[in-house]
């Protein structure tokens, strides 16, 4: 099972669900209203908060409140030029 962050008022499972929430599915192939969340991963710790926090403020970006791990990654990813 893997955690989904619904993108779009969606019902899921009989429930209306909104967009932010953070719902736990055992699905294959989930729609455009949901996006994978985790599979397994562990909370960020301080250290890498802090090293990451450093690269996104090297590029001149602003991390989102609530942002996980991969969308940060993804964040400097899409915005290094150096690389």
């Amino acid at each position: 099972m893997d955690d989904y962050k619904v993108l779009e008022r969606s019902y899921i499972n009989g429930t209306l669900r909104e967009p932010g929430e953070v719902v736990t599915l055992e699905i294959d192939n989930p729609g455009s209203n949901l996006e994978l969340v985790t599979s397994g991963a562990k909370p960020l710790d301080k250290q890498t908060i802090k090293e990451l926090q450093a690269t996104a403020d090297s590029l001149g970006l602003t991390i989102p409140d609530g942002a996980s791990k991969a969308d940060i990654v993804a964040l400097i990813k899409d915005n290094d030029t150096s690389v």
